[in-house]
């Protein structure tokens, strides 16, 4: 996972207590969820997850406490697959799943009907309730768009091809919906995909690119309210790892503005969750900042894993209330699950030990988490750059 990946799964966690055991009356293999379907006559909707997925476990928590997703989910399957463990990962490469959770509607049959990849209440509730009223297979839904073109079946089409990691063609048909709807921007939608393909801090081609997306996305007057939180929190961290501070500056004001120019509730949510940055970088109250950041946390994040982790994180990316931040990270380290859970916040621990002059302790912590999850190279480049600033 490399550092600018790690920052965007981090900053984008939603996260509350949950387990992720399933249902007694739901299946457990596909053939099961198939022959229910068939029985039932609903669809099947497999919730591809991994165990440290905040946005999963958010899922799994309102998929039982919430009135209306629950209301919503009797009308499917409902398959849970972990994608990391026993059979689903060979399950998962069927569907092109390439990020959690992944949502993937079937017909009783196994045939895609839809696919998308992320969860809030509102986009599982709007996205699930579309494909719903037209349940058939992607085929089938190429062939209604090819015989009569609409900007709604070009953004279906779009957001399939984007869950299946064909972007190329995500981008054609964002494009096809915008010229088939001008009024609508999907900027923010092709921002999304240009995300997806980076692994490091991009060059100047590709960061003018995502530059013009952004300016194009938060300026239009109609835009996918469930991505333009995105653009926002993107682009200011990296014009803030690229030392542009000035548009850095711009960009956190243009955020506590935006509400003043949409009335969706997204507006408010974006004012909310860029408001510790604007008290940071514009008014220059650390203390406050933090104290604001903490209004923002989920209810119970001080005793979830990632939830620390997303907070000492943030404190650490922006140089405030680092000492509290560490205490948090460690006390995150020893509620996290093996593996890669432990790991990051093993390594959001060495960071802080780093920042705060312990460079001896910020290598032991990343030997820790290369030892917690040896597969990902990036905690090797962790450990070899701690070492490399004691020397």
């Amino acid at each position: 996972m490399t550092q600018l990946k790690r920052y965007f799964f981090v900053a984008l966690l939603a996260i509350l207590p949950g387990s992720l055991l399933m249902a007694a009356n739901n299946p457990t293999t596909l053939d099961e969820a198939k022959k229910m379907s068939a029985d039932s006559g609903k669809p099947i909707l497999i919730d591809f997850y991994a165990v440290w997925c905040g946005p999963c476990k958010l899922f799994n928590k309102e998929s039982k406490s919430d009135a209306e997703v629950k209301q919503l989910l009797e009308k499917v399957v409902l398959l849970k697959v972990d994608a990391e463990k026993g059979k689903g990962p060979e399950l998962a490469k069927q569907y092109g799943v390439n990020g959690y959770p992944t949502f993937t509607l079937l017909t009783e049959k196994g045939e895609s009907i839809a696919q998308w990849t992320g969860y809030s209440k509102m986009h599982l509730i709007s996205t699930l309730t579309k494909q719903l009223a037209n349940p058939i297979p992607f085929s089938q839904k190429m062939a209604q768009f090819e015989n009569k073109p609409t900007a709604g079946r070009a953004v279906s089409l779009a957001e399939y091809f984007a869950s299946t990691s064909d972007l190329k063609n995500a981008e054609k048909y964002f494009q096809k919906a915008e010229e088939l709807d001008p009024t609508m921007s999907y900027a923010a939608n092709v921002f999304e995909l240009k995300i997806m393909t980076m692994r490091n801090l991009p060059g100047q081609d590709a960061f003018a690119e995502l530059e013009a997306l952004a300016n194009k996305a938060i300026q239009a007057d109609k835009v996918d309210p469930t991505k333009i939180s995105l653009v926002f929190n993107v682009m200011i961290d990296l014009y803030k790892k690229m030392g542009e501070n000035d548009k850095m500056i711009a960009f956190i004001k243009a955020a506590h503005e935006y509400k003043n120019k949409h009335s969706f509730p997204e507006a408010e949510s974006i004012y909310q969750r860029t408001l510790p940055v604007y008290l940071v970088y514009v008014e220059k109250k650390p203390e406050q900042a933090v104290e604001e950041l903490k209004k923002n946390m989920p209810e119970g994040w001080q005793d979830q894993s990632m939830t620390l982790n997303m907070f000492a994180w943030w404190c650490f990316e922006n140089k405030v209330g680092m000492q509290e931040a560490l205490t948090l990270a460690q006390k995150g380290v020893s509620l996290a699950n093996p593996g890669r859970e432990k790991a990051m916040l093993l390594d959001t621990q060495a960071e802080l030990e780093h920042a705060l002059g312990n460079t001896k302790k910020a290598i032991e912590l990343s030997q820790k988490a290369i030892e917690e999850f040896p597969q990902d190279s990036y905690f090797k480049q962790q450990l070899k750059k701690f070492e490399t600033a004691l020397k």
